[in-house]
């Protein structure tokens, strides 16, 4: 699903940036909500995943791991690329994982997730003493 809305999301982008000065002003205002649209949905997605976490990790953990995580931590490897909207989801959503998830993703996740969530609170710089 969220494979599809990142698509979905890239194309209004692009073609919000490439038809821009084409557009009339009610096109832009569509295409920027759909592009709001497309964050809600990762907002969402975050918040489920979340709960998911908290309320049954073990069971939904193997597929959180494989099907969402990547999809998150995406967000913090194109840090210059991605929106306000998007390292927040992140960060929400690595913060649930690192609180609810077990011992093994915590092990795994956490040198990571470290300078990475340092990063994307400081605007895209780590110092040397908090990475």
């Amino acid at each position: 699903m969220l494979q599809g809305v990142k698509i979905e999301k890239k194309e209004l982008e692009d073609v919000l940036e490439r038809e821009r000065s084409q557009l009339d002003e009610e096109d832009i205002m569509d295409a920027e909500d759909g592009i709001a649209r497309q964050d809600k949905i990762w907002t969402y997605v975050m918040e489920v995943a979340g709960v998911l976490m908290r309320t049954s990790g073990a069971i939904a953990e193997p597929k959180i791991r494989s099907l969402l995580l990547p999809l998150y931590a995406e967000s913090f490897q194109n840090f210059e690329k991605s929106s306000e909207d998007q390292l927040l989801n992140s960060l929400c959503f690595m913060c649930d994982v690192l609180e609810f998830g077990s011992d093994d993703l915590f092990n795994f996740l956490a040198p990571q997730a470290q300078t990475q969530i340092f990063r994307a609170l400081q605007g895209g710089e780590v110092s040397a003493n908090m990475a």
